[in-house]
């Protein structure tokens, strides 16, 4: 539940737009992966909240970077 105009915090590792089950993935059963370009994370974003900053976190362990949003749920 978000009172209309207040703030939502989005943070998920990004990448190219692939999804599925990796082979490296150590749970049982398997969890399905979906790494979202930036764009397509504020494209989706869009759809429901005002984008209020958007940035990328760089990750130094690993390839996907960090995208981290702040939204705003639309007053009306």
């Amino acid at each position: 539940m978000l009172v209309p105009g207040g703030l939502f915090f989005l943070g998920a590792y990004g990448g190219v737009g692939k999804e599925g089950i990796v082979e490296w993935d150590r749970h049982e059963p398997h969890r399905f992966f979906a790494w979202r370009s930036e764009d397509q994370t504020i494209a989706a974003a869009r759809e429901l909240f005002e984008v209020v900053d958007s940035h990328r976190v760089p990750m130094v362990d690993h390839d996907h970077p960090f995208h981290s949003l702040t939204l705003r749920r639309p007053a009306g």
